[in-house]
This record gives structure tokens, C-alpha cells and sequence, in this order.
């Protein structure tokens, strides 16, 4: 897999994955962990899988994914060592097995970007009512954390290991705090995260045509995150994506800082996919949920 640098704090990882017949497009974004934001960075990932600006209710996703031959959006955060880990993805069969030669990849990524970069707000905030609802959807699983007793221990071990340090904090957010969050919290929590954030797009399963670039070292590296891989730099690589990154995060008003990301102890695969506080859109309402967020 050949990681290549195209823009600042910003790296971009292709494998054609010829021997499937699916294809990935993840985008991660990975920040230092912080108490103060824990919950509300928790609570992000619940509220972005609704939807976004370009397909805002959760039916008419469900429908849209669907019509991609059952495409799969999923939007989760693990822990990564002392960071959070972010991850936007999108997950359907390649262009070459498209029935009428639709070009699959090309929606993979407006979704993707989309629910990363251009989530729905509702005068510059959060959807109040998404967030009501997500914030029961947390409660609930938290709530639920104390019957289970092997996830119980493995966090009240991490709480004694690792103390106060960003590795001791929990990820999952805190019960105590669900309550208070605002969409205005959520909003400011998710600005942060553009602007701290180190991203990492991952694209599997698109062939060579499809992520070739030239090489063009540029006149001064922008400093970045340590990385024991060669790191190559490029003029443009999925001119979709880039280009939409880059407006995305001129148009949010957030100026793009990113941090160097610190290890702490064994780091989480970035592709791993947790969903124990949630599942994916399309996942909740074939298990009963209508838009309102209650059973039917």
C-alpha cells in the first residue's frame, strides 16, 4: 500500500485490491483525545451517519445506499493510543460489476465527503432533533455498559492504569455529561476536530487509472505526524476527493491546523469498526427505528 502526501496533514493510502469484488473509501480523522470533548466526540459519529447537507433525513440515505447496491455508510470513532480516531466510510461493490456501467466509486465519494465535510445544520448548528435523539441513543448504550461486565473491567482498568493521561480518557463519553450537551457543543466539538485533526484517506479497491498522480515535491514539506513509511508527494490523487477537502474546510471558516499526532501505548487499527454504541443507518431502520428515532 503506497501512502502518499497531498496536503498538509493529509495522507492518502491506495490498494487496488483486485482479488475483491468490493471496494472502501474511508476518510479518518485522528486528533488528541481531551476529557473536556470526550462526550461530545462521542456523541459526533451518532449524529454525522444520519445524513448530510446533500441527503439530510435518514430514509431517503437508507434509500440512496440502497440504490447503490446496497452500499454501506458507517461512521464510528475508536481509541487509537492517546488520540481519537474518527472514521467516515463507504463500502459497495466495484465499478466493473455495475449492471449498467454506473459509476459507483464517484458516489461513494460524494457520500463520504459529504457526511465528513458537509454535514446538515440547522442555522449553523447541529439538527436539534438529530441530536436529542442520538444523545437517548448514547444514554442508552453507556447505561447499558454496567451489564456487561468484560467492557466494565477493560474500562475501569484503563481508568486505574492510565489515570488522568489522554490515554485514560474514555472515548465512549460519559454518562453525566449526555444531558448537557447542545448542538452548539456538538458544532464547536466538530470545528475542533477539522481543525486539529490528522486525515487519512484510505481507498481500496479502485484501480491504478483511478488514484495515478504525478510526483511534485513541493519547494518546502509541510510538517507532519512521524511516519515510519516513505512518504511521496503528489500534485493531485483522487482529484474528487482533494478538491472537495480542500473547499470543504475553506467554506467551514475553520483554519486547518493539524497537530502532530503522539503514540501512547498499542494503537487500534485505523480500519477497525466498532458498533457498540450504534450501527449504521441503514442497519437501524431494518431493525425498527423510523426517522423519529422511535420503535414502531
Amino acid at each position: 500500500m503506497e501512502r502518499t502526501l497531498i496536503a498538509p496533514g493529509v495522507h492518502l493510502s491506495c490498494d487496488p485490491a483486485e482479488k475483491f469484488n468490493r471496494c472502501r473509501i474511508s476518510i479518518h480523522f485522528a486528533f488528541p483525545a481531551q476529557r473536556a470533548t470526550a462526550t461530545a466526540h462521542a456523541l459526533l459519529p451518532l449524529v454525522l451517519e444520519r445524513g448530510y447537507a446533500d441527503c439530510p433525513d435518514m430514509t431517503l440515505l437508507t434509500k440512496k445506499l440502497a440504490k447503490l447496491y446496497g452500499a454501506d455508510l458507517t461512521v464510528d470513532a475508536r481509541p487509537m493510543g492517546c488520540n481519537h480516531n474518527l472514521c467516515v466510510s463507504v463500502t459497495g461493490i466495484k465499478d466493473a460489476f455495475a449492471l449498467e456501467g454506473e459509476a459507483l466509486t464517484a458516489e461513494y465519494t460524494k457520500i463520504a465527503l459529504g457526511a465528513a465535510f458537509h454535514p446538515y445544520l440547522v442555522d449553523g448548528c447541529f439538527d436539534p432533533q438529530a441530536v436529542s435523539i442520538e444523545k437517548q441513543m448514547l444514554k442508552k448504550g453507556l447505561e447499558d455498559e454496567i451489564n456487561d461486565k468484560r467492557i466494565y473491567c477493560l474500562h475501569q482498568a484503563n481508568r486505574e492504569f492510565f489515570g488522568d493521561s489522554p490515554a485514560g480518557v474514555r472515548q465512549e463519553g460519559y454518562l453525566e455529561e449526555v444531558d448537557g450537551l447542545t448542538p452548539a457543543m456538538l458544532t464547536a466539538a466538530y470545528q475542533q476536530m477539522l481543525r486539529t485533526a490528522n486525515i487519512e484517506l484510505l481507498v481500496l479497491g479502485c484501480d491504478a487509472a483511478q488514484t495515478a498522480a504525478p510526483d511534485v515535491m513541493p519547494a518546502s514539506a509541510p510538517s507532519c505526524a512521524a511516519s515510519s513509511r516513505p512518504v511521496r508527494y503528489a500534485s493531485s490523487s483522487l482529484t474528487v476527493i482533494i478538491s472537495s477537502i480542500k473547499s470543504r474546510l475553506s467554506t467551514s471558516g475553520t483554519k486547518f491546523a493539524p497537530r502532530p499526532i503522539k503514540p501512547c501505548g498499542p494503537a487500534t487499527p485505523l480500519d477497525s469498526r466498532g458498533e457498540e454504541n450504534g450501527s449504521t443507518a441503514t442497519m437501524r431502520i431494518s431493525m425498527g427505528y423510523n426517522y423519529n428515532g422511535r420503535l414502531r
